[in-house]
């Protein structure tokens, strides 16, 4: 199991679109003064249209790279629901591999598996991040 970090805000907003996403900021919460304009530039948590556009873009950065994707990788792109990674292997090695690619293609979409947990050790500890290999100390 692994989990995309902070998915929504690595979606940009195409800027014809960011008017939707506008909001007014008093600076020191002082209401008595003019507001300034914010438009937000990425896609934000609780936009009842994040998870569509997320699932989007991951399944989009799947056919985009599926030149570095071996077969089962390819499948491994239905295994994940939103940000939320859930797939099984035969082995250990296998989920080893597969965790390197698919840590590899999601990047290049610009996302990044964190949370990783696992009933394999050794598909924990290839994990190239050791705060995130989801091992209590």
């Amino acid at each position: 199991m692994a989990d995309i970090k902070a998915m929504f805000h690595q979606i940009k907003v195409a800027p014809e679109h960011r008017d939707a996403l506008r909001f007014l900021w008093w600076l020191e919460g002082d209401v008595q003064r003019s507001p300034l304009t914010y438009w937000m530039t990425v896609h934000l948590f609780g936009g009842v249209w994040s998870p569509s556009c997320a699932s989007y873009a991951l399944k989009q950065t799947f056919l985009d790279h599926r030149d570095v994707c071996p077969d089962n990788m390819v499948d491994a792109q239905w295994n994940f629901y939103v940000d939320d990674l859930l797939i099984s292997m035969q082995s250990a090695d296998e989920g080893v591999r597969l965790a390197e690619q698919l840590r590899h293609v999601t990047s290049l979409g610009g996302f990044r598996l964190t949370k990783w947990a696992s009933n394999s050790k050794e598909v924990l500890y290839s994990n190239p991040f050791p705060n995130q290999r989801g091992i209590r100390k």
